[in-house]
């Protein structure tokens, strides 16, 4: 019974981070269909499964590489990070404990 809690919770969660890239990103499908290809690369490479709280997700550039940076929530600590979106390649990277 517990397990299925914790997949509910779970399955709850990931919708709620779903719907706030959703509200961040606009309706622009293609925009949308990138930003979650990069916010997915930049989630392996923090080791999370999914973010609790995406707060901020914008366009931008780094180093000459254009991307989409994030900011989010999990597990109790706050990450931000750049990812090129040509590349998937996370340029930048970093976490503080909440």
């Amino acid at each position: 019974m517990l397990k299925l809690i914790e997949k509910v919770k779970n399955a709850m969660e990931a919708s709620e981070a779903a719907e706030a890239m959703n509200e961040l990103m606009g309706h622009d499908r293609a925009k949308q269909g990138s930003m979650k290809e990069c916010l997915s690369a930049l989630l392996k490479a923090a080791g999370v499964n999914h973010a609790a709280e995406v707060y901020r997700a914008r366009e931008g550039r780094m180093a000459g590489r254009r991307g989409y940076s994030f900011e989010f929530l999990s597990n109790g600590r706050r990450y931000w990070g750049f990812v090129d979106r040509m590349t998937m390649e996370v340029l930048r990277f970093r976490f503080q404990a909440a």
